[in-house]
């Protein structure tokens, strides 16, 4: 809403601003003039060139107060507050909305200078309307609106044209009416030319406004405000039909969601089983078979690797290791083994070298004590011999 509040207010302000602007610049070309320095308010001469300003302008009516405020239309406005404010500033000034009898109306005035000195004012009358038919067009949903303050809070532009001609006006109305205090605050800040956003709850709904002020001449401010309620049921309605997307999309994607994670899950989980029957000593049963190609896959043919080279070390030290304990240290081991088993063979290797030494040289031994004893055999046979031939 911020983002959509602030351009539109922003953009609303200087329409505003143009549309006034180009009732400034008709009249402070014909202050300049001659024929307004010149011609007394009720001259003839006067009267065409203030009608043609008028028409060719969008002016009610056009005219001019000489420096003791007499006018074009025979009467006196010097005590007027809007007389007052132009010749004592000697700047541009705007009446505040009134009713002349006909119509609600703003009367903008601009001072003739004359060698540096107010010599009376330029004026133009225009009507009020334009105003609410501006802001008529910014509201944003059936229940927003917009609405133009003046300098003192008073609605000057308000498709209600009955807000209009009661000068409705929330700072005075919260004096007295507690209920309105918000909607105040958020006027006050208007009226010190704030540009910014707010909140309030008025005719039991609540309101998000945004909030310019409009520059030139003249000191307003406007501000369009719409419906929280109203804007939040449709974002209430997109968020629910986005969460239906989604619970759509999972349920369409579930299946093949279940069917992937079966598919990883399932070779993950056989591997884990075939590591816990190696962890008990099962080198033989073969590794589970994946037929992807992806990790799993390679995690699979890892798997089957290792068991392939941990069931030939554990065969090749089985088959070395019977053949020592049957006596047989004829054949040597040959296998070359690989990281950590290096040490596993050397200890082997080891064991068979010391082994088949200490029986090579038992055999030894008992060859000698064999020749011994077949050497004092035949010795003591001899002597038997002799001494029974003595005899």
């Amino acid at each position: 809403m911020t983002k959509t509040l602030g351009p539109a207010t922003q953009m609303a302000a200087d329409a505003v601003e143009w549309n006034m602007g180009n009732y400034w610049t008709a009249l402070q070309e014909a202050a300049a003039s001659d024929i307004f320095r010149e011609s007394d308010p009720t001259a003839p001469e006067l009267v065409p060139i203030r009608e043609e300003i008028a028409q060719r302008n969008g002016f009610l009516y056009t005219g001019k107060m000489d420096v003791n405020g007499f006018s074009s239309t025979g009467y006196s406005y010097a005590e007027e507050d809007y007389f007052q404010q132009c010749k004592s500033t000697v700047k541009p000034y705007i009446s505040d909305i009134m009713n002349d009898g006909q119509s609600m109306i703003f009367l903008l005035e601009v001072p003739i200078i004359t060698n540096g000195h107010f010599d009376g004012i330029v004026y133009g009358g225009i009507s009020a309307d334009f105003l609410s038919d501006i802001v008529s067009n910014l509201s944003i949903g059936s229940g927003g609106v917009a609405y133009v303050l003046d300098r003192k809070g008073n609605v000057i532009g308000h498709r209600n044209a009955s807000v209009v001609a009661e000068s409705s006006n929330m700072i005075e109305a919260a004096e007295t009416d507690p209920s309105v205090a918000d909607v105040a605050a958020v006027n006050q800040r208007m009226i010190q030319r704030e540009t910014g956003f707010g909140a309030y709850k008025f005719y039991g709904d609540n309101k998000f406004v945004g909030f310019a002020p409009i520059d030139g001449n003249q000191e307003w401010s406007i501000a369009i405000e719409t419906s929280q309620r109203e804007f939040k049921s449709t974002l209430d309605r997109s968020i629910l039909l986005t969460v239906l997307v989604v619970i759509l999309v999972v349920l369409a994607t579930f299946p093949v969601a279940v069917k992937v994670g079966r598919s990883i899950s399932g070779p993950i989980q056989s591997c884990v089983v075939r590591l816990e029957m190696m962890a008990d000593g099962d080198l033989h049963t073969p590794s589970p078979q994946v037929k992807s190609k992806d990790e799993t896959a390679q995690l699979a043919k890892a798997l089957e690797v290792m068991l392939s080279r941990l069931n030939d070390v554990a065969q090749d030290v089985t088959h070395h290791l019977s053949k020592m304990a049957q006596g047989d240290f004829r054949e040597n081991i040959s296998r070359t083994y690989w990281g950590d088993f290096v040490s596993m063979e050397q200890s082997i290797k080891a064991i068979h070298s010391s082994l088949r030494d200490t029986l090579s040289q038992i055999s030894h031994s008992a060859g000698t004590v064999a020749s011994s004893a077949v050497q004092v055999s035949n010795g003591a046979q001899s002597f038997r011999l002799r001494k029974e031939s003595t005899k």
